[in-house]
């Protein structure tokens, strides 16, 4: 997985976005990718943020609670 970028050069791409600077002098001058600054684009333009927010967990809770996975491992090892 791809680190991310520190938060100086997301806060100076923002800047420049908000700019609207073209994506490739923002590119170069903060040496990312094209695509990188298209991604922050979209986001930027989405969410108001440069990066997406959190997502909580969607969908039918798990059956087993933490508890009772955990019972079931130490009675499995024992």
């Amino acid at each position: 997985m791809v680190a991310r970028l520190p938060q100086s050069k997301r806060d100076a791409i923002k800047q420049r976005l908000l700019e609207n600077t073209p994506h490739i002098a923002i590119a170069e001058e903060t040496s990312v990718s094209i695509q990188t600054v298209k991604n922050y684009s979209a986001t930027l333009k989405h969410h108001d943020a440069v990066l997406l927010p959190t997502v909580s967990r969607m969908g039918r809770p798990p059956a087993m609670t933490r508890e009772m996975v955990d019972v079931s491992f130490s009675k499995a090892l024992s």
